[in-house]
């Protein structure tokens, strides 16, 4: 005599699907954790200045210094253009831009102004 359809059918169903649940929990099921690093550096350059040359020259050196940091380490600075501190500035203005970059691919940006004018009457440079 064969048993009834359904309860065979019931019976499989019930087969496959203990051996799914017995072999789900025996995965070594690591939960993932993912880091993103969504806050910028910061960055703080000086404020433009205006140099005034003394008689007979042409250029004249300037100091400054560039703040920046961030939440995590590793943060990099580079300078994009103009002249480094302690170079020595030629009449006119010149640009400088900064940027602020971190291990994530985070940016920000810093620009000042550095106008040297010359004193009046003529020059030689």
């Amino acid at each position: 005599m064969y048993p009834h359809p359904y309860r065979f059918v019931a019976f499989l169903f019930f087969l496959c699907c203990h051996i799914n649940i017995f072999a789900a929990n025996e995965l070594p099921l690591q939960p993932a954790i993912i880091l993103v690093d969504t806050i910028d550096p910061q960055i703080t350059c000086p404020a433009d200045v205006i140099i005034n040359l003394p008689p007979n020259t042409c250029d004249t050196a300037y100091q400054f210094s560039i703040v920046y940091t961030d939440d995590q380490p590793d943060v990099t600075l580079v300078q994009a253009q103009g002249l480094q501190s302690g170079d020595r500035f030629p009449i006119g203005v010149t640009l400088n831009f900064y940027v602020a970059l971190d291990a994530a691919g985070n940016t920000a940006t810093c620009t000042f102004n550095v106008t040297v004018n010359p004193v009046s009457g003529p020059l030689q440079c």
